[in-house]
């Protein structure tokens, strides 16, 4: 008999190794880095969410056309740093702001 709770715990798991990878973390660092700098330099919340996420679909694009294929799960590591980013740096700008 179909086990909806065993089904939902296998795909969790296979999400959560698949997240583990050395290549998730490279695309949530440097899209954390890269919002963050747009961020705090002269770009808005908005502006730099949007670069940063164009600068891994170009990646991802890239990859699927001459490397490895394209990932969905290595885009929602660059969503998540670049989210990540955006609020480091709401955060630092407050802070050093006073």
């Amino acid at each position: 008999m179909l086990n909806p709770l065993r089904l939902l715990q296998q795909a969790q798991n296979l999400l959560a190794s698949a997240l583990s990878e050395r290549d998730k973390h490279q695309h949530f660092f440097v899209s954390l880095a890269l919002a963050m700098t747009f961020v705090l330099g002269p770009w808005g919340v908005a502006p730099a969410l949007a670069a940063t996420l164009g600068v891994g679909l170009a990646k991802e694009t890239w990859d699927h056309f001459w490397g490895s294929g394209f990932c969905w799960l290595d885009m929602a590591a660059n969503a998540a740093g670049a989210a990540c980013g955006v609020l480091g740096a709401a955060w630092l700008g407050a802070t050093l702001s006073g």
